[in-house]
């Protein structure tokens, strides 16, 4: 998995580095020797002293410390990493945007205003259908199998994220085209895997995203990222290249 490798081989870098940069060396001049950081885990003193000499030698548990404070550090930037600069995080165009307006009134087609759950359901209705609809050319044209859709729920049952899953298995890519609705989550977003690497959402590569403010509830954007996948990102799609290769 991309993401332990990542924070074993900083961790050792790290742990060397700051070992290194914080040692003291002073034995020689009836000082003490020390290594660690920031608990000392080794520390030698060549002098006399009387009943002291257990307060120096090496220290297993303050070694094994010193190692997990910089790996939580380390994964902690690696997360915030991928979160904040995934490579490539590609915004839609000025020309995809859906267009900012007034607020609308939703109405159903007997002209009755629409409630909030209303609007909902027919937001999730609209990603499904022109989903299924508009990509269905990475099953006919890049030969990924029938799309698997997904959901997660809150524990009141209300689904906050819809999610279409296209893998193929002969050139190891896994696409995923989800849509969240919860108010703390991104929105809509295209994502690419190496399945014989890592399916872990933090080694996801994403490819497009769009915030739910920029989001209509008709869905209308869905063809122009949908043409703007296969065009920009097609090598992706059919094997033949990954994202900074």
């Amino acid at each position: 998995m991309k993401t332990v490798r990542q924070a074993i081989i900083w961790t050792i870098l790290f742990f060397i580095l700051s070992t290194l940069l914080t040692m003291k060396q002073k034995a020689a001049v009836d000082g003490i020797d020390s290594y660690g950081f920031p608990l000392t885990f080794y520390t030698y003193f060549g002098g006399k002293c009387d009943n002291c000499y257990d307060q120096y030698g090496f220290k297993l548990l303050y070694l094994l410390a010193d190692i997990g404070i910089i790996a939580i550090i380390v994964l902690l930037a690696i997360r915030l990493k991928n979160k904040t600069f995934a490579t490539p995080m590609l915004p839609l165009t000025r020309q995809d945007k859906v267009p900012q307006t007034s607020p609308l009134i939703f109405k159903d087609d007997n002209n009755n205003k629409m409630t909030p759950e209303e609007i909902y359901d027919f937001k999730r209705k609209n990603f499904i259908d022109k989903t299924i609809e508009n990509f269905r050319y990475l099953v006919e044209n890049f030969g990924y199998s029938q799309p698997t859709h997904k959901t997660s729920k809150q524990d009141n049952g209300v689904i906050i994220l819809d999610e279409f899953q296209y893998e193929n298995k002969l050139t190891d890519r896994l696409v995923t085209i989800s849509n969240a609705y919860h108010p703390v989550d991104y929105g809509f977003e295209i994502c690419a895997y190496r399945p014989s690497i890592s399916t872990n959402h933090p080694d996801r590569e994403m490819l497009i995203f769009l915030l739910k403010e920029n989001q209509d509830t008709e869905q209308t954007y869905i063809p122009t990222v949908a043409k703007r996948l296969k065009d920009e990102f097609g090598d992706i799609l059919n094997g033949t290249k990954w994202v900074g290769k």
